[in-house]
């Protein structure tokens, strides 16, 4: 029997791929726990995106573009974390 991965969403067991069983057919379920990345294939080697030109075209202005300000993103790069006792000493005493 082959095996297919699924995942549990509102109450119901949806297959991640196409499943080729009967309407109706009475499976059994075996539960081996695992998170949603873990499913996904690992590419072997270097994975390569094609553009049209238009769309390269879009990517390049959007690159050379000012930058955008975020606000959230401004405050998470700002906001000391755990490994920054170093930098909280610094910024108390006005050395940083």
């Amino acid at each position: 029997m082959p095996q297919v991965d699924a995942i549990f969403d509102n109450g119901v067991f949806r297959p991640l791929n196409a499943v080729t069983i009967p309407d109706q057919r009475t499976v059994r379920l075996t539960f081996v726990e695992e998170s949603p990345a873990s499913l996904d294939p690992v590419p072997d080697g270097p994975v390569e995106y094609k553009l049209s030109m238009d769309k390269w075209d879009e990517f390049l202005k959007v690159l050379d573009g000012p930058a955008k300000t975020v606000p959230a993103m401004r405050k998470l790069l700002r906001t000391p974390g755990i490994g920054d006792d170093d930098t909280i000493a610094h910024q108390q005493s006005g050395t940083a």
